[in-house]
């Protein structure tokens, strides 16, 4: 999923990240957060499949996607779900990976959605792959070093369109849970602004979540800037939110 631009302010004042504490009821209690492996998995050439997912897949893929109804009436769509394909030249398809060979249809992206009028925002997508192996196989990709660097650039490159001064670090890889209850990965991204007396932070963050259940790997963006008209308590209601939409998630999947 493409990280969207966003118009964060110059400020010199340090961005307090507040991570999604995911716990699923019914999957457990929360660990302590895990290690990423360094290395991106590699795999022999393949080629794009063109051919589209059968019924069932596509069904599956948006059932993996957050809707509006699972965040709550608070929740704005931006922009409406839609297929994704694998790209060759995305993050998601280094090494040329499993993801390559998933029929059209099998990857689909959620709405986008803000709460209410901030810019607190959501978005989503969901891969059903041919079995649960293949999925625990990009999952590894996901926790690789090579693939939070290609998404770092990735984000850092989109708004350094808007204006060159923006750069984008990765602050933070571990997060409560991390590890249990399908919780397999976690990043988040930091994007500073240079005003010519070196890069500070700004007031945002990009926060990317991948789950897996059984053969279906869920991505979760959180994009947030905040602002001085933010509703009071908006970081816990947003995790609120987001935790009560991804038991949703989980409740619709079937475990394997």
């Amino acid at each position: 999923m493409m990280s969207r631009r966003l118009d964060l302010h110059r400020m010199t004042t340090v961005v307090v990240i507040v991570t999604v504490a995911i716990t699923m009821a019914s999957c457990g209690t929360t660990a302590a957060p895990t290690a990423s492996p360094t290395a991106a998995p590699t795999a022999a050439p393949r080629t794009p499949n063109a051919k589209p997912a059968d019924a069932a897949t596509t069904a599956l893929a948006i059932k993996g996607t957050f809707l509006p109804s699972d965040l709550g009436a608070a929740w704005k769509v931006q922009k409406p779900a839609s297929v994704d394909k694998p790209d060759p030249g995305d993050c998601g398809s280094l090494n040329n990976n499993i993801l390559l060979e998933l029929p059209a249809g099998a990857i689909q992206l959620g709405p986008q959605m803000s709460f209410g009028d901030t810019k607190w925002w959501i978005s989503s997508s969901a891969t059903v792959f041919a079995n649960e192996a293949d999925a625990k196989a990009w999952i590894k990709l996901r926790q690789s070093d090579a693939y939070v660097e290609c998404r770092r650039k990735q984000i850092e490159d989109y708004q350094r369109t808007a204006d060159p001064h923006w750069s984008v670090v990765t602050r933070e890889r571990s997060a409560p849970g991390l590890g249990t209850s399908g919780f397999e990965a976690f990043t988040a991204y930091v994007p500073q602004f240079d005003d010519g007396k070196g890069a500070k932070d700004a007031n945002g963050s990009f926060d990317r979540f991948a789950y897996r259940v059984g053969r279906v790997v869920v991505l979760l963006n959180r994009d947030i800037v905040t602002g001085t008209t933010d509703p009071a308590h908006i970081s816990e209601t947003v995790t609120t939110d987001i935790n009560r939409a991804l038991g949703n998630v989980y409740a619709r999947l079937p475990a394997a």
